[in-house]
């Protein structure tokens, strides 16, 4: 089922299921830029993707806050609407930028989890049309899912 909604109201539930993992403990998660960014969408499954990027920031980048931003832009002609999940750890290496949304890929063995996260939330983006991508930052990571916005 697909429903107006926004992503922006997506962040605050997103922000409380996280505070309560164990990777969260002591963890500033925050927002950064905010406005309303509308989608047509289905909610639970685009807070499984943001859930699983923002586990993935509290995994790969132990101290860091997370911060999450939402708003909409006009690429491509196209009017879209977006949330980023950023964190300020390492950053992904070059060697392993090209492979993170392929199943199983594991960003550091030593950091728990199956390597299906990225990949799971890249699959929903696709199903809404959209897309997920790795956005150049320092220092940290910063994942983009960016959607459609719905005509006003």
């Amino acid at each position: 089922a697909r429903d107006r909604l926004y992503l922006d109201d997506l962040v605050n539930p997103v922000l409380a299921r996280a505070r309560a993992l164990p990777t969260a403990a002591g963890r500033e998660l925050r927002h950064g830029e905010f406005e309303a960014a509308p989608v047509l969408g289905d909610r639970s499954m685009l807070e499984r993707a943001l859930m699983a990027l923002v586990h993935n920031a509290l995994l790969h980048a132990p101290g860091s806050p997370v911060e999450l931003s939402a708003g909409t832009s006009g690429e491509d002609g196209q009017r879209t609407s977006w949330v980023t999940v950023r964190d300020f750890g390492p950053g992904v290496p070059l060697e392993q930028r090209e492979r993170i949304f392929e199943r199983f890929t594991r960003g550091s063995t030593a950091a728990p989890g199956t390597g299906l996260g990225l990949a799971i939330a890249q699959s929903i983006a696709e199903a809404h049309g959209g897309s997920l991508r790795l956005d150049p930052v320092q220092p940290g990571a910063a994942f983009t899912l960016r959607l459609p916005a719905p005509p006003a």
